[in-house]
Formats: C-alpha cells, sequence, structure tokens
C-alpha cells in the first residue's frame, strides 16, 4: 500500500531506492506464479547503463530495489 522513491548521491554514484511495503521479494520467489524476466531485464538495464541493481528486504517487511548509476558525462 505504500511505495517510497529515495534518490541521493553517494561520492560519484547516484543510488535510486524505491521501497514498498509488500509481502517481500523472498514470498515472490517462493511463490508458485509464473517467473517471468522482470528481474533479469532489470539487471541487464542497469548493467547497460554501466550501473548496478541489487533487491534487498525492508526494514519492517516488503522489498527495497536499489539502483546504483554514474550520471553520463558526455
Amino acid at each position: 500500500t505504500l511505495v517510497t522513491l529515495d534518490l541521493s548521491r553517494a561520492g560519484s554514484e547516484w543510488v535510486l531506492a524505491v521501497t514498498d511495503d509488500g509481502r517481500g521479494i523472498a514470498a515472490a520467489e517462493s511463490s508458485t506464479a509464473r517467473k517471468g524476466l522482470g528481474l533479469d531485464g532489470m539487471r541487464m538495464r542497469a548493467a547497460e547503463m554501466g550501473g548496478s541493481i541489487a533487491w534487498e528486504p525492508a526494514p519492517g517487511g516488503g522489498t527495497r530495489v536499489m539502483l546504483r548509476f554514474r550520471p553520463d558525462s558526455d
């Protein structure tokens, strides 16, 4: 029911964190629901822009997704 976005700077990188209060990534991974390409696609897009992405349980429940990237200096 709640999604929080946070964009912050960490040295020369930017960190975009998206946190929700849902059932959590572990519950989604153990689900019998059809597996798609969503997580792999996000990982590939982060790599294409020279960044990285990670998922972790959010404090108090839910999931936090963190994208780390450097702005294009062109």
